[in-house]
């Protein structure tokens, strides 16, 4: 299968309950997650992006590998504040059980809705979990910087590596009542 085919797509998945806004998908290519993102977003379809997260790991066998991601944003970066809160909670649960992500990078247009917006609390998030973070204007820079952030985790001692993750993050989310 050509890898370009390889791709994962929230739009796949079974859908309960109320529709996702934002188009979600995943492909994978020698230790980066590419994520395509198509926003704006709502809570549903954060929930779907960790669906999908955890399809790719299995489907790919990436639990125990060091990974960067790049995400490309398409159109909108805009969420719900219970959507970046649905995020969070979901990415530092995953990182409890899947800590090897070294990196994030952002491809997004400086003119990309929502940026100036979403970007600060995302980096106080991946940061906080000890996760590089960097945006970039276009995908080629955001690849190049993720595959050097994994390539120099790569070349520390694995005791060094995994005593350089942090997990001590607080964010502003309420608590929903809603079940997620």
């Amino acid at each position: 299968m050509d890898k370009n085919d390889d791709v994962l797509r929230a739009a796949d998945l079974p859908q309960p309950g109320f529709a996702p806004h934002g188009e979600i998908s995943l492909g994978f290519d020698d230790g980066l997650l590419l994520w395509d993102l198509v926003g704006p977003f709502n809570d549903e379809a954060i929930r779907d992006f960790s669906r999908l997260r955890l399809a790719a790991y299995e489907r790919w066998a990436l639990a125990d590998r060091w990974l960067g991601a790049v995400v490309r944003w398409h159109g909108s970066a805009l969420m719900a504040p219970a959507a970046f809160c649905t995020y969070r909670d979901g990415l530092q649960r995953f990182l409890r059980s899947h800590p090897r992500l070294v990196a994030v990078a952002w491809a997004a247009d400086p003119g990309l809705e929502g940026l100036a917006f979403v970007r600060e609390p995302f980096a106080r998030l991946y940061r906080g979990e000890g996760i590089g973070f960097e945006v970039f204007d276009e995908s080629a820079s955001a690849q190049r910087w993720a595959r050097a952030q994994l390539q120099a985790r790569l070349d520390e001692p694995v005791d060094q590596a995994d005593a350089s993750r942090s997990r001590s993050m607080s964010m502003n989310c309420q608590k929903s009542t809603q079940n997620s």
